[in-house]
């Protein structure tokens, strides 16, 4: 493989509330908590916090800020205000990211985010997969081709609604 190994170069200091800040440029790996497969090495120019990390994924993954979770390799969730200094490694920075499940059952419960607009990570989701295709049973289409052989899932879609189809019964 010719992938380039992230890492992070300090470009200076500034102040944030009172604080002074490390900044710094370079690439992150950022990994799937559930796969462990690299889900996308974002750019970071001049960031000093992991709410500059957040943004960069939001960027890359269409994930937003406040659906993220990230995590240390050693398990230890991250804070948004946590400073990248005192929390990644800067010759090889890489965090966990996990996805707020919750946070997305309640917009596709409410109706305001569907499957084919998520992102390709939560369509492998299965409990939000699930709470899509009991909405609508037309998102089985959008879901992962695991979750689209599942039983349970195939089960819940067609028992439910589609309002995607038009065929009359």
């Amino acid at each position: 493989q010719n992938k380039v190994q992230a890492a992070l170069v300090c470009t200076g200091w500034r102040q944030e509330s009172g604080v002074r800040c490390k900044t710094f440029s370079g690439t992150i790996d950022v990994i799937s908590g559930l796969s462990g497969d690299v889900l996308c090495t974002p750019r970071l120019c001049d960031a000093a916090r992991l709410s500059d990390v957040k943004a960069a994924v939001a960027a890359d993954l269409g994930i937003a800020e406040e659906l993220q979770l990230l995590v240390t390799p050693e398990g230890r969730k991250l804070a948004d205000e946590a400073l990248i200094s005192r929390v990644l490694n800067e010759a090889r920075p890489e965090v966990l990211m996990f996805v707020s499940t919750g946070e997305c059952l309640t917009h596709i419960e409410a109706g305001q985010m569907d499957l084919r607009s998520a992102p390709p990570l939560l369509c492998s989701v299965r409990e939000v997969v699930l709470a899509a295709v009991r909405r609508d049973g037309g998102q089985l289409e959008f879901a992962s081709a695991d979750l689209q052989a599942d039983r349970g899932v195939v089960l819940a879609a067609i028992s439910a609604p589609s309002v995607h189809s038009s065929s009359a019964k």
